[in-house]
């Protein structure tokens, strides 16, 4: 959530007020009652309390709107993670050094994950969810889900090795 600095103690100047109820903005205003030769160049006391308060709450908005843009960057380029019946986990990168990849871990490997019923029974089971995940350790993952309730994981690297396809 957007957590914006203390703004109630506002420095309000005189001349910030005149300058709004004017319809000019303050920084033209206080170039042009400074008497600088040339007001358009002029550029506004970053020194007075105003300046300091209104320049770290617009450092602070945009800290925070960069933040927004580069988590909805990465969810919108994460790997797209599926299930295929016939094929197994496919994973396609979007981004990155593997941009346009496809990596298929085929059916049997799924079933021989470790924590797969399959590999506890000896028989044939399809996950009921394929969903990506991301370990303790931070690293990028396939959290398959049982029919049993139990889960296995799979980091995205070792379907990369795993892979039997790869286009």
């Amino acid at each position: 959530p957007f957590d914006p600095p203390s703004l109630s103690p506002l420095p309000l100047e005189p001349q910030m007020s005149a300058a709004c109820d004017m319809g000019v903005p303050f920084v033209l205003h206080s170039a042009k009652s400074s008497g600088a030769p040339n007001a358009d160049a002029a550029k506004p006391d970053l020194r007075c309390e105003a300046s300091q308060v209104f320049t770290s709450a617009a450092a602070h908005l945009a800290t925070f709107l960069a933040r927004l843009q580069h988590e909805a960057a990465t969810k919108a380029a994460a790997p797209h993670l599926q299930f295929d019946s016939a094929r197994g986990i496919v994973l396609r990168v979007l981004t990155g050094s593997d941009e346009g990849s496809e990596y298929c871990l085929p059916a049997r490997a799924v079933r021989n994950l470790i924590g797969s019923p399959s590999s506890k029974h000896g028989r044939p089971v399809i996950p009921t969810l394929v969903e990506p995940c991301v370990t303790e350790q931070g690293e990028a993952a396939a959290r398959v889900r049982w029919d049993d309730g139990e889960e296995s994981f799979i980091l995205y690297d070792d379907i990369k090795k795993l892979s039997t396809a790869r286009t």
